[in-house]
């Protein structure tokens, strides 16, 4: 027969047992979220690397016609302004690029974080589950 002594202790493990579940779920569901964040990031990197490609391949086709023109005795300003505002995009993709290179590199540091806090819990709840 129980004492009461022991369905004390026993509610108190399943107390805490409970705490350390919701602890857990809560922190998977986070690295879940965080994980789909992080591949809809790396989607929009992509996108902005091929929007960098197609710019640098406008920019070339654009350097040789300007040289045709030019040889032809052409005025090619126009197209001067064109190359230029092509490469100001580029350089602001670039920049977005950093920028989005910097928010995946901090979100897979906390999803690790919340491993590491996931598996000390673990072993704190084993822990403490032996020693009662």
């Amino acid at each position: 027969m129980e004492t009461n002594e022991d369905k004390s202790k026993k509610v108190k493990r399943q107390r805490r047992n409970l705490i350390i579940s919701v602890i857990a779920v809560l922190i998977i569901v986070q690295a879940v979220n965080m994980f789909f964040k992080f591949k809809a990031d790396k989607a929009y990197t992509i996108e902005i690397e091929a929007a960098k490609e197609e710019i640098t391949i406008l920019q070339h086709e654009l350097e040789e016609r300007m040289y045709d023109i030019d040889s032809l005795g052409g005025d090619i300003m126009d197209l001067e302004i064109i190359v230029a505002e092509l490469e100001e995009e580029k350089t602001n993709l670039q920049q977005r690029t950093r920028y989005t290179e910097q928010q995946l590199q901090n979100l897979s540091e906390r999803v690790d974080g919340y491993q590491e806090l996931l598996i000390l819990n673990l072993t704190l709840n084993s822990m403490v589950a032996t020693t009662v």
